[in-house]
């Protein structure tokens, strides 16, 4: 077995053994992590190209207004 053959076993029994809800949260987990390391910038380009402008605006007024 080669390693990558090692990996995608691991990762094939870990996701049987999820249900929706723990997959949700992994996958929330996982990407709040990947955002971790970005900047302020980087953060606000990755809203408007993953999500539009218009999302961009909202998050950014409602931020605005909460502070």
């Amino acid at each position: 077995m080669t390693n990558r053959e090692l990996r995608q076993a691991l990762c094939e029994g870990i996701l049987d053994n999820m249900d929706l809800s723990e997959m949700a949260q992994f996958i929330y987990d996982s990407l709040e992590l990947s955002y971790d390391k970005y900047t302020d910038e980087e953060l606000k380009s990755e809203i408007e190209e993953q999500l539009g402008e218009e999302h961009l605006a909202s998050v950014l007024n409602t931020i605005k207004e909460e502070s």
